[in-house]
């Protein structure tokens, strides 16, 4: 028969798993966070400038010829590279809200458990009861 004593000690230990789980997923949304504010950061300080200049149609000497050819090229490496980055943030960002839902499943399901452990503990006897006398 298990006494209060023994349901504490797994209520203690059942919450410092769920603690270490929150930990975790504050990490993750953090991580999650700081994904979104780069892939934005590099929105507006890499692609957004680059993108305002419209190359097709120039009219100076400066976009004729090899000048021109190479601009392009730069400017197509430069969005596909931008897309690729964007695909695999996209792709990453994903996998955290996934990994962020598993985790929070785990903490959903271990604050069940407390929750249940509680209520063993409040019926819980606080120690051995008396061994019956012997007859003999």
């Amino acid at each position: 028969m298990k006494l209060k004593r023994d349901y504490m000690h797994e209520i203690k230990d059942r919450t410092a798993e769920r603690n270490r789980y929150a930990s975790i997923m504050h990490k993750l949304e953090e991580l999650r966070d700081e994904l979104i504010w780069q892939r934005t950061k590099l929105q507006e300080y890499v692609k957004s400038p680059v993108e305002q200049y419209m190359l097709a149609g120039g009219s100076s000497e400066d976009w004729k010829g090899a000048n021109f050819t190479i601009a392009v090229e730069k400017k197509n490496t430069l969005n596909s590279a931008l897309g690729n980055y964007a695909g695999d943030a996209a792709t990453l960002n994903s996998q955290i809200d996934r990994a962020i839902q598993d985790v929070s499943n785990k903490i959903d399901a271990l604050n069940r458990e407390i929750d249940r452990l509680w209520d063993k503990w409040e019926h819980a006897p606080e120690h051995e009861p008396d061994p019956e006398p012997r007859n003999n």
